[in-house]
């Protein structure tokens, strides 16, 4: 028994996936479903409809929460992989839990949001509650944490004694190449969806290199990559793509995956590219740590090994241009390692790539530079020393 404690869980990808989801599930249930079948019963019995919306609000924004009150009234569809996150996020937190159980709850948050959630869970720990988190960016969560398990081949070691270390990867960087085979272009381009811009008057290019997008939550990274990607017209301005395949990772890999297992999808990808004969299908399914897996439904996978399904069958064969959504979601240190490595080999072979993430580290790994988007504006930001610290 554990009671008013926060403890951490550090698992690699695939471990506890089948446990966690259902747990948090009950509770977005208990949030969602409850308050729309009081509802339904009320109006069924000819009583008023309650008014659930303020209210919910009310309690939604006292969770502290960074940035969850200025989303009130905007519909769901609309907002951001990140903004979904906090909404999901304060709505369990509305209920005032005695156990709260949350995986990978800082996947998707930009710097600020995982502060002010942590804080929130921090003083829900101290009033009594038991907090366990499964999580990968530890940054934010050891300083906090009660006691740290480690979770390995099914196997719960403690680590509270020594929990595991957050180091920056190593950074091994080639010059850039000067071929023309990744060059890519937004100019004076305003993007946004249903005809509302989120960004306005971008003007960025690049080749051979890698170009990071950072900002908070909603700011537009997704709309950009998309736009660049050709899955949204731009409102006004010009899109350049290079020559050769356009690779493109949304935030929900899911989407992606529609064959009948791992090793087809890298197969799928392979034929349908120009350059598939740069490609490997086992060295891909190696360099991800997918050969255990190779047979199996990707669907069937848990959100890390998902993740990393996704990034290699759109990785493979070296793309001249790949967009990467918030990449690292669920991976483990080994697996963002092997991401590392295999944006330095794009990048090496004179493909380009767009990356949009929170993880700081990863950033400063892989940048040639790093792009700021914030308020609709995108701007070129310091180098990674200065502008990751």
């Amino acid at each position: 028994g554990i009671t008013g404690a926060l403890l951490l869980l550090v698992l690699p990808s695939g471990v506890f996936a089948a446990v966690v989801p259902v747990l948090i599930g009950i509770a977005l249930v208990l949030v969602v479903v409850g308050p729309r079948l009081s509802a339904l019963v009320a109006r069924r019995r000819g009583g008023e409809q309650p008014r659930i919306g303020p209210l919910l609000m009310v309690c939604v924004c006292g969770t502290g929460l960074a940035g969850i009150g200025a989303l009130a009234g905007r519909a769901v569809s609309t907002l951001s992989g990140g903004e979904r996150q906090r909404l999901a996020l304060a709505g369990v937190l509305a209920l005032e839990p005695r156990v709260l159980v949350l995986d990978e709850p800082l996947s998707q948050l930009d710097g600020g949001g995982a502060i002010s959630l942590m804080q929130t869970i921090g003083e829900i720990a101290a009033a009594g509650a038991t907090v366990v988190i499964a999580e990968h960016r530890l940054e934010h969560v050891l300083s906090r944490a009660n006691r740290v398990l480690y979770i390995d081949r099914g196997r719960i070691g403690a680590k509270a004694s020594s929990p595991p270390s957050v180091a920056p990867y190593p950074v091994e960087r080639s010059p850039i190449a000067t071929s023309d085979t990744g060059r890519w272009s937004l100019r004076a381009v305003t993007a946004g969806v249903g005809g509302t811009a989120v960004v306005a008057d971008v003007d960025l290019a690049g080749g051979g290199d890698v170009v990071v997008l950072m900002g908070p939550n909603g700011s537009g990274k997704t709309t950009l990559l998309r736009t660049l990607a050709g899955l949204l017209p731009p409102l006004s301005g010009t899109v350049g793509r290079p020559p050769g395949r356009v690779a493109y990772l949304p935030q929900n890999p899911t989407s992606l995956l529609h064959r009948a297992t791992v090793r087809s999808e890298i197969e799928w990808t392979l034929h349908l590219s120009p350059g598939r004969e740069n490609g490997d299908v086992d060295a891909a399914l190696r360099a991800f740590g997918l050969q255990n897996v190779a047979d199996r439904y990707p669907r069937d996978l848990s959100t890390g090994e998902r993740q990393r399904a996704a990034l290699a069958a759109v990785l493979v064969g070296r793309p001249a241009l790949a967009l990467l959504d918030e990449p690292t979601r669920g991976m483990d240190e080994a697996a963002r390692q092997a991401l590392v490595n295999t944006i330095h080999q794009v990048r090496a072979g004179g493909g380009s790539v767009v990356m949009a993430t929170h993880d700081h580290e990863l950033a400063a790994a892989v940048t040639d530079r790093i792009v700021q988007v914030k308020d609709g504006v995108v701007r070129d930001a310091p180098v990674p020393e200065h502008a990751l610290a």
